[in-house]
């Protein structure tokens, strides 16, 4: 079986081209087909089994959302019967807001490697529903520091976790972050400017 249709920006309705349409079969044997998207936003995904398929949307860089990761329950749905060729699928997806995380590391301890000869412990991520952890990629480093982000839902309400085994830690108004991590809840509404950040350093190492 096949499925064909087209990938477009929910607010403004154009096409979005360079997308990944991936069919995921809902149940076993596990089976899932990508195809990516033309100029003009179209798809079309072949070699099918016969199932019912979850289309997960995914575009390259920080701008859209994926809804198979954010809200797997809002996923596009089709069922596609032996040698079927599904069309019309008109799939929408909705621009993020950009989470900006900056880490100050005046003294280059990110870079040295530990006691036990391995690269110090940075956790940086968001607990959204369900209680799904979604880590916060590397962005961009330079020599006082580096910049990690994650493209978020907005009007949701979510909660930024920062951590670290190896590196002592202080937030942006200079109080000591435990060994427990540091916990901010957040909700960037839609209307607040873009992206929304928050900001650590780096202090110095857990003896």
């Amino acid at each position: 079986a096949s499925m064909q249709g087209s990938v477009a920006d929910n607010t403004s309705r154009r096409p979005v081209a360079g997308a990944l349409v991936t069919a995921v079969r809902v149940g076993l044997p596990p089976a899932a087909q990508t195809a990516t998207t033309t100029s003009d936003g179209s798809f079309q995904v072949q070699h099918l089994p016969a199932g019912a398929y979850s289309l997960c949307v995914q575009v390259p860089g920080d701008t859209y959302l994926d809804l198979c990761q954010w809200s797997p329950a809002s996923a596009a749905k089709v069922t596609l019967a032996a040698g079927q060729n599904s069309t019309g699928n008109a799939l929408k997806i909705d621009k993020g807001s950009v989470l900006q995380v900056r880490i100050d590391d005046p003294g280059n301890l990110l870079g040295k490697k530990t006691s036990l000869g391995r690269d110090p412990h940075l956790l940086i991520g968001v607990w959204g529903a369900n209680s799904l952890f979604f880590p916060l990629h590397a962005a961009s480093k330079d020599t006082a520091g580096a910049n990690f982000q994650l493209t978020v839902p907005r009007d949701t309400p979510l909660r930024l976790n920062v951590a670290s085994k190896d590196l002592q830690l202080s937030n942006a108004s200079g109080t000591p972050i435990g060994a427990t991590g540091d916990q901010q809840p957040f909700q960037h509404a839609t209307g607040d400017a873009n992206p929304k950040s928050f900001r650590y350093t780096i202090t110095g190492v857990i003896p």
